[in-house]
């Protein structure tokens, strides 16, 4: 009997010691790390991505951070934060680029399982509803909307006739307006604009074609004064002009 029950607990033994056991206490070797939790990204500027998470753990020493960029390989421990922060800031975003993140809970020498954000596309925002008013046959304004934060400025660029665009004008931050003071007359004129942040850009965009013809004079009427004096009038439909050239046929 004695023997019998020597086999069994030894059987007992045996069975327990091959079962995964869950390493709860920190001061074990094989102490079971658990990952953070609900990792989040919030896109503070165009160059500035700051992650949050929950901690799940009681003893970690901090959390490695890794990012990958396009189809380029993982960087590991890209960034590091110790102790119980809960939150990394990355400020070298790279512009134009899909980029993910991943986090790791540390403790000493061990990591946990990671856990990944969503990709981030990190595209250069462009200006919207870009629209010009003719304030004088020379002089057009344009306007837009700043839908980025942290660009270096705005770059705009002018189109006359069938020519190639080029650049008008270097704006700085936050700008969402620009006045051609010496638009062409009697051309087709295009401007578009976009963001730049030192050699990255956003998309342009660009207005529709501009008519910049000069109005013609309207309604022209004439009333004989006498037998050789006569009275011209008519409707002045333009702004800016240097005055009216009158011929006689």
């Amino acid at each position: 009997m004695k023997k019998s029950l020597t086999v069994a607990v030894g059987i007992l033994f045996l069975l327990f010691s091959c079962m995964e056991r869950e390493h709860t206490n920190p001061f074990d070797p094989e102490y079971d790390i658990s990952s953070p939790k609900d990792l989040n990204f919030h896109k503070v500027d165009i160059t500035t991505i700051t992650l949050n998470w929950v901690p799940n753990n009681d003893r970690e020493t901090g959390y490695r951070i890794d990012r990958k960029v396009g189809d380029l390989p993982w960087v590991e421990s890209y960034g590091f934060i110790e102790d119980k922060d809960s939150s990394f800031t990355d400020s070298d975003a790279e512009i134009n680029e899909d980029i993910l993140y991943r986090v790791f809970t540390c403790y000493d020498t061990k990591f946990s399982d990671p856990v990944e954000t969503p990709l981030i596309n990190n595209d250069f925002p462009a200006p919207t509803n870009l629209n010009f008013e003719k304030m004088d046959i020379h002089t057009i304004k344009s306007t837009w909307l700043d839908e980025a934060v942290g660009e270096d400025g705005f770059k705009v660029e002018k189109k006359v006739g069938n020519g190639n665009f080029e650049t008008l004008a270097t704006l700085g931050e936050n700008s969402t307006t620009f006045t051609d003071e010496d638009a062409e007359l009697n051309q087709n004129i295009s401007y578009r604009v976009y963001g730049y942040k030192g050699n990255n850009s956003s998309n342009p965009t660009e207005t529709t074609t501009i008519d910049n013809t000069i109005p013609a004079p309207s309604n022209l009427s004439i009333t004989q004064n006498s037998v050789d004096s006569f009275t011209l009038e008519w409707g002045d439909e333009s702004i800016g002009e240097q005055g009216f050239k009158i011929e006689r046929k």
